[in-house]
């Protein structure tokens, strides 16, 4: 959900913004990263916290199960782009 919407807090650290066809937008708060003065990236958890808001947001149920795999480290206050593309979909789930 965007800052701003019912229910979420102007100051959330996991705020999403949606640009359409199934891509969120966030930007790596301080509280989401970790690091020394000059290297600071978002923690791995953050990361999966968002990709699951994201699929939440795109797909309208929850993930049950969820694995992420990282290229590469998000520098703390760079936006991070997140793709969610549903792939199968049956009578109490989704693969996305």
């Amino acid at each position: 959900m965007a800052a701003g919407a019912p229910g979420i807090a102007e100051d959330d650290p996991f705020a999403l913004e949606e640009t359409g066809g199934g891509t969120f937008v966030a930007t790596i708060a301080p509280r989401l990263a970790t690091g020394r003065p000059g290297n600071f990236f978002m923690f791995g958890g953050s990361g999966m916290a968002l990709a699951a808001r994201a699929i939440q947001r795109h797909s309208g149920e929850p993930p049950r199960w969820l694995t992420v795999q990282f290229v590469a480290a998000t520098p703390r206050g760079e936006r991070l782009a997140l793709s969610v593309e549903r792939i199968a979909g049956g009578r109490v789930g989704s693969s996305c």
